[in-house]
């Protein structure tokens, strides 16, 4: 995630359209999995599948051993991902 922020720890504005978006989706997903201390996870968020025709919600399924955090659509699974490099951004709420 880190290579997404500017040196004020900001979502770059100099990416094109598309990267500031999954860089705000991905800030988005770490608040949610942070929000309580990497507890209670998996959880269901409320931010909506990308794919197109979709209208599954974004499920954060854990945080895996080296810190990553896994997410994945509940409905078309053909959205998820990991993300890293995510500890100590203005996202991280375990500070």
């Amino acid at each position: 995630m880190q290579h997404y922020l500017d040196c004020n720890g900001n979502i770059a504005e100099s990416m094109p359209y598309e990267a500031k978006a999954l860089a705000s989706f991905q800030a988005l997903l770490v608040d949610a999995a942070t929000l309580n201390g990497l507890k209670n996870l998996p959880i269901l968020t409320d931010l909506r599948c990308f794919e197109k025709g979709c209208e599954g919600t974004i499920m954060i399924e854990g945080v895996l051993s080296d810190n990553r955090i896994q997410w994945h659509c509940d409905e078309c699974e053909e959205m998820g991902g990991i993300i890293s490099e995510w500890q100590g951004t203005k996202f991280d709420n375990t500070k």
